[in-house]
């Protein structure tokens, strides 16, 4: 997790989305702080024996005298209480019922994350691509990337763009932002842009990096993880997002 930012943990049945009735599974201990800097953060779950078996989370399995516990464990980061990233791992609980509920063996796996296209527009006359492999101190590495990345929640979003009118070069980038495209229900989401417009700013400050250098820009941030948790519902992906700003000449 990133250090130094804010965390809570939750707990969902299989879907990642539907809450446990009862509270037959919970987290305990630290359920939300600050990451600390070495970035590692221990979740501790509570299993209430009367609740669960009572719960359609306990299920029949295979092996005799085996039930089985399956469980999505989301991991959340957040700036000013406003959710930036998650992650979600689903946990298979084998529960031995001939020992008196002991867990025998606990086997997680990372969910498949939700693919997402991104297509970038800009308002200036420039050639604009991604660059997953630039950084931001190296100009030579701000390179189109093939073919185009597939971002996932909590993935660097990367972009360059080259100003291709001669004797004219990039000095800033004075905005960038996101908005869906295609429909949704999430509000159009500035990265990049003016305090004076804090307020359409996620996490009200710019949370995306770039740098010019002779005919090129490079921008750098994270999708807000709202994007992905919004899908829609003829072919049960995200919305088509739209990444779009304004550049100084």
């Amino acid at each position: 997790m990133t250090p130094t930012r804010d965390y809570r943990f939750e707990v969902f049945k299989e879907d990642c989305r539907s809450s446990i009735p009862d509270a037959a599974v919970k987290v305990v201990g630290n359920t939300s702080g600050v990451v600390p800097l070495n970035g590692e953060v221990e979740v501790k779950i509570d299993i209430d024996p009367e609740k669960i078996a009572a719960s359609d989370v306990f299920q029949d399995s295979t092996e005799p005298n085996k039930k089985n516990i399956t469980i999505c464990v989301k991991s959340i980061l957040e700036i000013d209480s406003v959710e930036i990233n998650f992650h979600e791992t689903i946990m298979s609980i084998i529960v031995n019922m001939a020992n008196d509920f002991a867990i025998e063996n606990i086997v997680t796996e990372r969910t498949e994350a939700i693919k997402q296209n991104e297509t970038v527009d800009s308002i200036a006359t420039i050639n604009e691509f991604f660059c997953p492999n630039g950084t931001l101190t190296q100009p030579d590495t701000w390179t189109e990337g093939t073919p185009t990345p597939v971002f996932k929640q909590g993935s660097i979003f990367k972009m360059c763009l080259e100003v291709i009118t001669q004797n004219v070069s990039p000095k800033s980038i004075l905005q960038f932002g996101f908005s869906q495209t295609d429909g949704g229900s999430k509000k159009p989401w500035g990265m990049l842009g003016p305090d004076e417009d804090k307020d359409k700013l996620f996490g009200k400050g710019s949370v995306a990096a770039f740098n010019c250098s002779q005919s090129k820009c490079m921008i750098q941030t994270m999708i807000p993880a709202e994007y992905f948790d919004d899908l829609n519902s003829t072919t049960n992906k995200p919305f088509d997002l739209e990444g779009s700003g304004s550049i100084l000449l």
